[in-house]
C-alpha cells in the first residue's frame, strides 16, 4: 500500500505537471523514464529517489520543498471524493493567472450561475445578461416573453 507521504508528492507532481502543460510522457522523457513510471510517481505507487525528485522539481521549475506543501493537511477533493480532474487544473491555473479584476468578474458571473441575485436559480438569465441579454438562440429575455405569451 502506497505511503501517504508518496500519495501527496505524487498528486503535487501531477497538478503541477498538468498545470505546466506537460503530459507524463514529456515528463518521463526528461527524466529518462517511461510515461508507466511517471504515472506510479503520480499514484504514489512507487517513490522517487532523491535525484529523481530533485529532477522531477528542477523540469517543473518549482523548489523540491514545493513537492511537500500541504504535508498532512486536507486536499481538495471533487465531490465524488476523487482528486481534481485534469481538466479542473486547467481551468483553475487558467482563472489564477487572470489579472484581478478580470477574475473576480469571471468568479462574480459564476456565482450568478448557481443562485440568481434572489437566491433561485436563474443560470439562464444571469447568462443572457452577461452576452448583452441574448442566451444562446440569440434571443433577448424580453423577446422570449413575448414568444411564451403567442
Amino acid at each position: 500500500m502506497p505511503h501517504p507521504t508518496d500519495i501527496h508528492v505524487g498528486r503535487i507532481v501531477r497538478e503541477t505537471r498538468v498545470a505546466r502543460g506537460l503530459s507524463q510522457t514529456e515528463l518521463g522523457e526528461r527524466l529518462g523514464v517511461s510515461f508507466q513510471q511517471v504515472q506510479k510517481y503520480e499514484k504514489g505507487t512507487n517513490r522517487m529517489g532523491a535525484s529523481r525528485l530533485l529532477a522531477t522539481a528542477n523540469i517543473l521549475n518549482v523548489p523540491v520543498a514545493a513537492l511537500f506543501e500541504g504535508l498532512g493537511e486536507a486536499r481538495p477533493v471533487q465531490a465524488n471524493g476523487k482528486p481534481p480532474s485534469r481538466r479542473a487544473i486547467e481551468i483553475a491555473t487558467i482563472i489564477d493567472a487572470m489579472p484581478a479584476k478580470k477574475r473576480a468578474a469571471f468568479l462574480t458571473i459564476v456565482d450568478f450561475s448557481e443562485t440568481g441575485r434572489d437566491g433561485t436559480p436563474d443560470a439562464p438569465a444571469v447568462m443572457a445578461e452577461s452576452a448583452g441579454g441574448r442566451d444562446r438562440s440569440g434571443l433577448t429575455a424580453a423577446s422570449q416573453s413575448t414568444a411564451r405569451v403567442a
